[in-house]
């Protein structure tokens, strides 16, 4: 319809999110405005894992990480790209690693997740700027053998805060740091940074 703001439609498929750029700051300019440039940046928000363990305690020294699952991330969106704001879908999880055949064994200095091709893993998600909480499902273990699994979902709050959920917000990318101590598991947000 005339005036209205176009919008782009986008979804997982598989359990992909393909990357999307934008630019929204040509707003006002006219054929005499002369030379233009269009600012792009990526609408989506990326996150990376880093994993560790806390100390060397004989308690957690066969600490494993089997599988990490991001809860509640919206699986779906409409980005409306005169504002740039997102109207979000449906949200469910989505693994960020499985390794049950060889689990991650951790040290005590933070190590990134890699992916099949060795490089550090990244997960494109939709920005949850409407302030959905979104929580880290951690499958890991303690035992020599690796077979007794427990699974804690820890959710992912602001620095300082245990009520108000973290905003993964666009064009920027963050690292989740998953550490395994003698008390359980706990999930630490890096601040971000603008990513490329």
């Amino acid at each position: 319809a005339a005036g209205s703001s176009p919008l782009i439609s986008l979804s997982i498929e598989g359990d992909v999110l393909d990357d999307l750029m934008y630019s929204n700051n040509l707003k006002g300019c006219t054929s005499k405005t002369g030379l233009l440039q269009m600012n792009f940046i990526h609408a989506l928000s990326k996150i990376q894992i880093e994993v560790a363990k806390q100390n060397d305690d004989p308690e957690i020294a066969n600490a494993r990480i089997h599988r990490i699952t991001l809860k509640n991330t919206s699986i779906n969106g409409t980005l409306d790209i005169a504002d740039g704001k997102w109207t979000l879908g449906e949200k469910a999880g989505r693994v960020f690693c499985d390794a049950p055949g060889s689990p991650l064994s951790l040290t005590t200095s933070a190590t990134m997740v890699k992916d099949a091709s060795g490089e550090d893993a990244h997960m494109l998600v939709f920005p949850n700027e409407d302030g959905s909480l979104i929580s880290v499902e951690v499958v890991y273990s303690l035992d020599a053998a690796g077979t007794e699994t427990k699974t804690v979902e820890c959710p992912v709050y602001r620095p300082n805060s245990a009520e108000t959920p973290f905003s993964f917000v666009q064009n920027h990318r963050y690292t989740l740091s998953v550490s395994v101590a003698n008390s359980g598991v706990q999930v630490v947000t890096v601040l971000p940074k603008v990513y490329d």
